[in-house]
């Protein structure tokens, strides 16, 4: 394990790097593809299963314009809008099934279509919107995640278009329900339905998309649990799915909603962020409002019990970014100063928003360890143990530690226990857990 910044081996210039629990992948800005760590499934696409310590070509002389890590694989799209994906075969899209659908190498997915757009949040099943804005996916489709008519334990390992013929613009991946927006603004979902997730005055699944009921224009979607926000183009906040915790700020009942339902009316919001069990926002004017599930004090109010409806985050701050987590919310306000509240935030939870006194440039939310930029210099704070603050320590800190190394970055991302960060001039360093080869220094 490294408890500073370590160079990722090979002198590359990257021009983007994305991380899952124990892999990294990169394009340089020349296009070509590297990954690196653990390469079960063949999910480094080097063409074998070994764990990689040090960057790895991806073979097969591509030029990409971005890659995206899952925990069972990789997928990428290229600069003619092809997709490859490689690794698992219940996500590859290949068409094989078991462990002889496993790829090492990458492969087209079976489709002749382009794609401006893909996207997983960590489920069993990919989505991408090819040019035509028609949006095609596969893997698991339990409850009909993925939106072609049918359902079934069973994973679907070949793209499948999207019934209905719609086109979309963006696509938004849960954990068993698919959302998307069509350029009008009209919201459609398709899925797990059980807790009203669809938006359709049902609470049934739904195998193909169904129109989120209502005259609502929505401009953005968030989901991370069982229910769905939505800004519409009109600034005004709607949610529905499980309210069992609040997570909706409508009042403590009912248990569920299935139909978009206006968050408190008077209110004009910029952005949300839904977390698992609670939600954050914030108004036009910059005003923080939190509610539902505070077991970390999450909600920032200073409390410690659930809020059924929003309530405002304690202090005076004017936000303009939010984010959220499983028990954390951090946001930058306006003048550009970072706070965060809830859990990991000090050596104990806590239920204010603490001020960093620098200009947070992004947030970067890992597992137990935060990180952030102040300009181009990083600090971390929370566990520590295997060096994944990056403070030339293995201890854990509750107040922010300035990573070792005098190093300007321009990106942040963090992994289940590690860090890498994209300097100016384009090299990738990492730090932290290192077992796996995730660091890409050449040390396991």
């Amino acid at each position: 394990d490294a408890n500073v910044p370590t160079p990722v081996a090979g002198n590359h210039s990257f021009a983007t790097i994305s991380t899952a629990n124990s892999h990294a992948c990169g394009v340089t800005t020349g296009g070509q593809g590297y990954c690196w760590g653990e390469n079960s499934n063949g999910r480094l696409g080097d063409g074998t299963q070994t764990d990689r310590p040090t960057p790895t070509l991806v073979t097969g002389g591509h030029t990409w314009s971005h890659i995206v890590t899952a925990n069972p694989g990789s997928c990428g799209l290229r600069t003619d809008g092809r997709v490859l994906c490689w690794g698992l075969a219940s996500v590859n899209g290949r068409g094989i099934d078991g462990p002889a659908g496993d790829t090492n190498l990458p492969s087209l997915i079976a489709s002749d279509e382009t794609f401006t757009h893909i996207a997983s949040n960590g489920a069993a099943h990919v989505c991408a919107i090819a040019t035509t804005g028609q949006a095609w996916c596969w893997g698991s489709n339990s409850v009909g995640q993925l939106g072609n008519g049918t359902t079934g334990g069973a994973t679907v390992n070949t793209p499948v278009a999207v019934a209905g013929g719609h086109q979309f613009t963006e696509i938004f991946v849960g954990f068993d329900v698919t959302c998307a927006l069509k350029a009008d603004g009209s919201a459609w979902c398709w899925g797990s339905g059980t807790s009203g997730q669809l938006g359709n005055g049902s609470n049934s699944n739904s195998s193909v998309p169904v129109r989120v009921s209502g005259s609502e224009l929505f401009r953005s979607l968030s989901t991370r649990g069982p229910h769905v926000c939505g800004v519409t183009t009109g600034n005004a906040l709607f949610c529905w799915g499980s309210n069992a915790d609040g997570a909706l700020g409508t009042g403590a009942t009912p248990q569920q909603v299935n139909v978009p339902t206006a968050v408190n009316t008077g209110m004009q919001f910029g952005g949300v962020a839904a977390g698992w069990g609670f939600t954050c926002a914030y108004t036009t004017a910059g005003v923080g409002h939190c509610w539902g599930f505070q077991g970390a004090g999450q909600l920032g109010n200073g409390q410690w019990s659930r809020r059924f409806e929003p309530t405002r985050v304690a202090g005076t701050q004017t936000w303009t970014g939010i984010w959220s987590r499983f028990g954390q919310t951090c946001a930058v306000r306006a003048d550009g100063q970072g706070y965060c509240w809830g859990d990991e935030i000090g050596a104990t939870p806590t239920a204010l928003p603490i001020l960093f006194n620098v200009n947070v440039a992004t947030f970067a939310l890992g597992n137990g360890h935060i990180c952030y930029l102040v300009g181009q210099q990083a600090r971390c704070w929370g566990v520590g143990v295997l060096g994944q603050l990056g403070s030339n320590s293995l201890t854990s800190s509750s107040t922010p530690v300035t990573v070792a190394g005098g190093h300007n970055f321009t990106q942040l991302v963090a992994g289940l226990a590690f860090t890498c960060g994209l300097r100016t001039d384009g090299r990738a360093f990492c730090w932290g857990a290192g077992a796996a080869g995730q660091r890409g220094d050449g040390m396991a």
